[in-house]
């Protein structure tokens, strides 16, 4: 999702996960299975908003594996599918509790705002270190009652303080947004419980 790197390019920042899912996972691919499941419900929540919610999540599920799906993950097709089709179920039942003050049903947040962009992508120097380029893709940035909102989706195993442990990305993007829109907005993560 994002990177910091001196110049113009940079690896993605994988999101992390727990000793205990990576000894669970990994007969399954271990942090290959996890980060290749967060990308898929990052696709998922995408096509969700996008569609306003009149997705039909079984084939979506379906096509999301296949696509994202690759060679050393051949046999987890339907654990992942599973665990696309809980999530869904979930975001369009409430949504995953949340420690941060960020809505928990924000698919019925993301559906009533004034203006909602998915997959925003971002380049920013940042102008107190000539070095640093942040790249990356911002998840979703909507708007409601004239302020601004960032989210950055999370998948972690442990749910627990991640805009503390992500602070650097949520201030980069907002950083961004500024540079780009000449607006204000906060940013927070919303961790989906997978």
């Amino acid at each position: 999702k994002l990177s910091d790197s001196p110049g113009a390019g940079g690896e993605e920042v994988p999101e992390t996960a727990s000793a205990a899912e990576e000894e669970e996972e990994a007969p399954a691919g271990g942090r290959r299975f996890a980060a290749l499941l967060g990308t898929m419900t990052h696709k998922l929540m995408e096509l969700l908003v996008t569609t306003r919610n009149t997705l039909d999540v079984g084939a979506a599920a379906g096509e999301i594996v296949r696509e994202y799906s690759a060679p050393d993950m051949e046999g987890c097709e339907g654990r992942l599918t599973e665990a696309l089709l809980k999530t869904a179920e979930c975001m369009r039942n409430g949504g995953c509790a949340q420690t941060n003050g960020r809505p928990q049903d924000l698919l019925r947040t993301l559906l009533s705002a004034d203006e909602v962009y998915c997959e925003v992508p971002f380049s920013y120097r940042d102008d107190s270190d000539e070095t640093t380029v942040w790249n990356g893709v911002m998840d979703v940035i909507y708007s409601e009652n004239g302020d601004w909102h960032i989210v950055d989706y999370k998948t972690n195993a442990d749910g627990n303080d991640l805009d503390t442990r992500y602070q650097a990305q949520l201030s980069a993007y907002v950083k961004a947004f500024k540079a780009t829109t000449g607006l204000d907005a906060d940013a927070l993560t919303y961790h989906i419980d997978v």
